[in-house]
């Protein structure tokens, strides 16, 4: 089964749905999945250098007592999925183009690694995955070929496409992240929990 996820890196959501999709597909050993990750920027106008993270949420949603429920909240359904999210340690909320040139660079069972790894950088680590210097750090720590991560995060041109395919997402109907497509015909939005990942591949309708 091909599943196309269509996802941000700094969307928490995205981060439990990719675990609550890995827990689904564990859960189905005799099945073939096969993942592409695609790119959707939430919030393309962020400056390339990034923005204070507290001013930024604080412009978002407002309401401290929001703000603070929505963490709670998260890191409770993180602890159960092994994610250690710290949110006190995000500074800067970044632009997320770069990191999406790097990981549309790979394929495959490396273009999950990497996605998995910007995404613990950055919730779990508090590190700026708006930055290419962080990026090409990311690709070494996973032993990928950094000279192709550094040719993928300088390419102006992916750069653009990044861009485009995100806003083409839009055009599509795509308005919230993560979004779930299988076999390129079926697929729902949000961090669903396991039960509804395993209706989708349990389908006979030409999936796994």
């Amino acid at each position: 089964m091909r599943i196309d996820v269509v996802s941000d890196t700094v969307c928490p959501w995205c981060f439990v749905g990719k675990r609550r999709l890995e827990r689904a597909m564990a859960l189905r050993p005799e099945s073939d999945f096969e993942v592409h990750w695609h790119p959707f920027q939430l919030n393309p106008d962020v400056p390339s250098a990034g923005v204070d993270r507290k001013t930024y949420y604080a412009q978002k949603f407002g309401d401290d007592g929001r703000i603070q429920a929505m963490v709670e909240q998260l890191k409770g359904i993180g602890a159960d999925l092994d994610i250690a999210f710290d949110f006190e340690a995000i500074k800067i909320q970044p632009n997320t183009r770069l990191s999406h040139c790097l990981i549309s660079a790979f394929e495959g069972a490396t273009q999950n690694a990497v996605q998995e790894r910007v995404l613990r950088a950055f919730f779990e680590e508090g590190r700026d995955i708006g930055s290419r210097d962080v990026l090409i750090e990311i690709a070494a720590e996973l032993h990928v070929d950094t000279a192709l991560a550094s040719a993928a995060i300088d390419d102006a041109a992916l750069q653009a496409a990044v861009a485009e395919r995100s806003e083409q997402a839009r055009v599509n109907g795509i308005n919230g992240v993560p979004t779930f497509i299988f076999d390129q015909r079926r697929g729902f939005s949000g961090a669903q929990d396991e039960a509804t990942f395993l209706q989708m591949f349990d389908q006979d309708d030409g999936g796994a």
